[in-house]
């Protein structure tokens, strides 16, 4: 994990998983290693969706952990 931040520098990263508990795991991972991330899967309410990514696009959060929900109706500016 560290090593995959220092390689990425400051971005904010999207990561994809087929799984929600997979989703979970490197999730739980990051935040063990004090990075901001969030688990987006089908559990996620639309509301609290749509929070998270604002705040993710605000980069309150530098790690969003998703499954293929996460792709539906995406759109972040660089």
């Amino acid at each position: 994990i560290q090593e995959l931040c220092k390689e990425l520098g400051g971005n904010v990263t999207i990561v994809f998983a087929n799984y929600k508990k997979t989703c979970d795991t490197i999730d739980n991972l990051l935040q063990k290693n004090k990075l901001k991330s969030f688990a987006l899967t089908g559990d996620v309410s639309p509301h609290d969706r749509t929070r998270l990514f604002r705040e993710f696009s605000r980069l309150t959060y530098r790690f969003c952990v998703s499954t293929n929900i996460g792709s539906r109706g995406l759109d972040i500016p660089n």
